[in-house]
């Protein structure tokens, strides 16, 4: 019986992932994607040739918050930076 449900998985499995994409080439909310391609090599930690022109010979730190309280807990470090 385990066989015959592992094989049935295996062989709808493609088919849910069909349905998955086509779902999402559908939906009214790809459109707030548009821009994704653009944005992605900043949203990966790259800089435009103008802000690293700027920020050339500056010492750079990095600190990463996920929320508002992670950013006023990060403040006092900011201070001492």
């Amino acid at each position: 019986m385990t066989s015959f449900i592992l094989l049935v998985e295996t062989l709808l499995a493609p088919f849910v992932g069909l349905g998955v994409v086509l779902s999402f080439a559908f939906s009214r909310r790809r459109g707030l994607l548009a821009g994704l391609f653009d944005e992605l090599p900043e949203r990966l930690g790259g800089l435009p040739n103008e802000a690293k022109a700027t920020l050339a010979k500056r010492k750079i730190y990095w600190l990463h918050a996920a929320s508002a309280g992670e950013v006023g807990g990060l403040s006092p470090l900011i201070d001492a930076l």
